[in-house]
């Protein structure tokens, strides 16, 4: 059995590298930017022959990944886009770490495992976990460094390269379905089957890695990893069956009375029996027993131990759960009914129905709050998240200076959920409080308030979104999203910018009027004509042949 694995996209424009450089060099700086005849030598000559990238470990010991990049493009291209790494290990006796800015264009370096240079600039790699990117480029008979970027590795890619340093074979990566089940799949038969509980020692995993992000990424690919055996698992399912996996927390003690949390992951179905030898379990079993952190293997269930439905594995997909008010509804009945210790006990799945309930009651619940203030029994300053997400649900055009004055409090998802409403409901009446929230010095917020322009297609927050647009790769992806809800309108707006002397600038006018794909749009793609680069002319031709 071998799950297919993620490889390196590669682009035509761009040959894989087989230059390797050793030499103890200084790197160019911008007092010396050009790539010296000598101390530079071998990097020249392979970029005048058929390389584009090569790597090396400068005088300093770090190491220096040069990349010669495409005519037209420039390092104000690069300069504010956030790097993306992927890790390839197919080839025998090879590894390719691979670096790529959008699809179309990106790099590779090619190590050669023999050699215990390379194999050193790898070990450092992990060790200090970023690396130093030269962007090279060529006018005339010249090589220029144009710029000089210290990019972080990403977490899952030092783990694979720890991972593969010390024996252990790549992670996996599934294969998603496009479409999630409904929860209503989930049936009472369903909830109430028993599975295989795997339960690893997140307390020992997160003092081992010292970083709460970098630990859940890492349980995260070992999920990911899980699912993509399991969908190569030749099982003999009806269609109407599918593998559930769950996932949970519990929190145990140790021998000497310390609290220790354990990430449990379970996975249920038909095909799942109480058995030594069943399949799922075996599968299981052997990819988490990789980790030492992994302490136990019941045979449990998973509502019992008030966990939640992650995916469903059914005919070689993977797909994600819708979880609706039906849910946890059903899952409470059902741990009333089964598994509820004592009287006084609240389950997980009790709380969601209670503060969804909550919630959603109207205009109660917004009463309160007003009364609250009316009396004098709370001010802006005591407002809670719930607090004003009632405002916003709830309130009138009136509450909208004391929501926008406690906006701060919500993030994330809540965030944009209160901006989505208050945009439905409001419209233009929104427009001033969204360009008092561009002031705000959360860059969030601002993203926020961007998205908000967009939702009530403001026509006055095209010329600004523009120039959000011309900026950092953060505030031009929050740009691009609202100017392509506004649509056609913004047509006039973007047509300048095609002839902008950045190519990433003129790459991002192109996406949006491909991505409208009105008439006018295209026609104004085609007038433009050949890019001189390469990565932007591909993108333009790419939406004009569609």
């Amino acid at each position: 059995m071998k799950p297919e694995n993620k490889t390196l996209k590669n682009n035509k424009n761009n040959k894989n590298n087989n230059l390797k450089l050793y030499t103890l060099s200084v790197p160019p700086s911008p007092q010396n930017p050009y790539l010296h005849p000598i101390r530079h030598g071998e990097i020249i000559r392979g970029f005048k022959e058929t390389e584009n990238t090569c790597f090396t470990m400068n005088w300093m010991g770090e190491v220096d990944f040069y990349i010669l990049l495409c005519a037209g493009d420039t390092f104000d291209d690069y300069s504010d886009v956030y790097e993306q790494f992927e890790l390839n290990i197919e080839q025998e006796g090879y590894l390719e770490i691979g670096l790529y800015y959008d699809a179309e264009i990106n790099y590779s370096f090619k190590f050669c495992l023999n050699n215990p240079m390379e194999e050193h600039i790898l070990t450092w790699l992990i060790q200090e976990k970023r690396v130093n990117v030269y962007y090279i480029s060529r006018v005339a008979e010249e090589f220029i460094c144009s710029g000089l970027k210290i990019a972080e590795l990403p977490i899952a890619l030092v783990y694979d390269l720890e991972r593969f340093f010390t024996g252990k074979r790549a992670l996996f990566l599934p294969t998603f379905a496009e479409n999630a089940f409904n929860d209503s799949k989930l049936t009472k038969q369903c909830l109430l089957q028993k599975a295989w509980g795997f339960y690893l020692d997140y307390t020992a995993l997160l003092e081992k890695i010292d970083d709460v992000d970098d630990t859940e990424e890492i349980v995260s690919r070992h999920l990911l990893d899980i699912m993509a055996h399991l969908q190569q698992l030749k099982l003999r399912q009806n269609k109407q069956d599918f593998l559930t996996m769950w996932v949970g927390r519990k929190i145990g003690v140790t021998v000497e009375y310390e609290p220790v949390e354990y990430y449990s992951i379970y996975l249920s179905g038909e095909i799942v029996t109480n058995h030594p030898h069943n399949p799922v379990k075996t599968i299981v079993e052997e990819v988490l027993g990789e980790l030492p952190e992994l302490k136990q293997v019941l045979w449990v269930s998973p509502l019992a131990e008030e966990a939640i439905p992650l995916v469903a594995i059914c005919e070689k997909f993977v797909h994600r759960f819708n979880l609706t008010n039906n849910f946890y509804y059903l899952s409470d009945q059902l741990f009333k009914e089964h598994y509820l210790p004592h009287r006084d006990y609240v389950s997980y799945y009790n709380r969601i129905v209670n503060y969804r309930r909550l919630t959603t009651q109207g205009a109660k619940v917004y009463s309160l709050v007003k009364k609250r203030k009316e009396k004098g029994t709370v001010s802006e300053k005591d407002f809670t998240v719930g607090d004003v997400m009632n405002l916003v649900r709830w309130g009138n055009k009136e509450d909208l200076t004391m929501i926008f004055a406690n906006i701060k409090l919500l993030q994330g998802q809540k965030l944009d959920e209160a901006i989505y409403i208050l945009s439905q409901r409001y419209k233009a009446l929104l427009e001033p409080h969204l360009f008092s929230l561009l002031k705000a010095d959360s860059s969030e917020l601002q993203g926020a308030a961007m998205l908000g322009l967009g939702l009530i297609e403001s026509p006055k927050g095209i010329p600004f979104l523009i120039g959000r647009l011309q900026q950092g790769s953060k505030e031009a992806k929050q740009a691009f999203d609202a100017l392509l809800i506004i649509g056609e309108p913004v047509i006039p707006y973007l047509i300048p910018l095609l002839k902008n002397q950045k190519a990433n600038i003129r790459l991002r006018a192109v996406k949006i009027l491909g991505a409208i794909g009105s008439e006018q749009a295209l026609d104004n793609l085609n007038k433009m004509g050949i890019d001189r680069s390469i990565r932007v002319e591909k993108a333009r031709k790419s939406f004009l042949e569609k």
